[in-house]
């Protein structure tokens, strides 16, 4: 059953692979989609520019405490971008009948962070997009 009012922000996740897997212990995730614009405007077009769209480009990013454990943790990441891989990369809830995004991404940064004394350690990451990004219903 789909989600219904407002979504909970522990719901949306990133998923990493051809089975996808959500991140591990993932504290927060992004999805970004540009629609760039290509410029128009002649000397008959007056006072206003005037634009038609160019190329769409996406991008999925997010940060999550570091482990060793579990799927998709911080040093599966890392192996992900030092071997430049091309992944299939989902966005949503993972729940039937709610909307995901999916598509293949390129790993383009990575980052591991040691705060202070006893805190978490933490990683972070981008991926870009490369061709479409599909959008449809969680079967």
């Amino acid at each position: 059953m789909p989600t219904t009012g407002v979504i909970n922000s522990k719901l949306l996740k990133t998923w990493i692979g051809s089975t996808p897997v959500a991140v591990t212990c993932l504290s927060d995730t992004s999805l970004e989609i540009t629609n760039g614009t290509r410029e128009t405007t002649c000397k008959d077009s007056g006072q206003y520019e005037e634009s038609l769209y160019a190329q769409t480009s996406w991008s999925i990013s997010g940060s999550a405490l570091y482990s060793y454990d579990g799927a998709n943790n911080g040093d599966e990441i890392a192996t992900l971008i030092l071997a430049q891989t091309v992944s299939p990369v989902v966005f949503g809830t993972g729940v039937t009948g709610d909307t995901k995004f999916s598509g293949s991404a390129l790993w383009t940064k990575f980052s591991i962070s040691s705060p202070g004394t006893n805190q978490s350690c933490t990683i972070s990451f981008e991926a870009k997009g490369t061709g479409a990004l599909t959008q449809a219903l969680y079967a």
